[in-house]
């Protein structure tokens, strides 16, 4: 982003160029892990007979295609542990 870009752009503006950024590295990353998942499907195939082949999915597993984890699970998770640290 260009010096006066930054200083044109309201705050709104600023956050979601980086929410689209961030968004976009991260698709770029699910990307490259997916190939690799995939590449290594094709190797671990090529010789396999029919009935033993492995789909990519029990090969691999992502944690993003769990469907992610449960928030309010993870936000009492974290006050426990708050406490916990506090004491109180």
């Amino acid at each position: 982003m260009a010096y006066d870009d930054f200083w044109k752009m309201t705050p709104r503006e600023y956050w979601n160029a980086c929410n689209g950024h961030n968004e976009r590295v991260e698709r770029d990353f699910k990307t490259g892990w997916e190939q690799t998942r995939w590449l290594a499907h094709i190797v671990v195939n090529v010789n396999l007979p029919k009935q033993k082949q492995v789909t990519q999915e029990k090969l691999v597993k992502f944690p993003w295609e769990d469907g992610g984890t449960n928030i309010d699970e993870e936000i009492e998770y974290l006050k426990e542990r708050r406490k916990w640290r506090t004491g109180h």
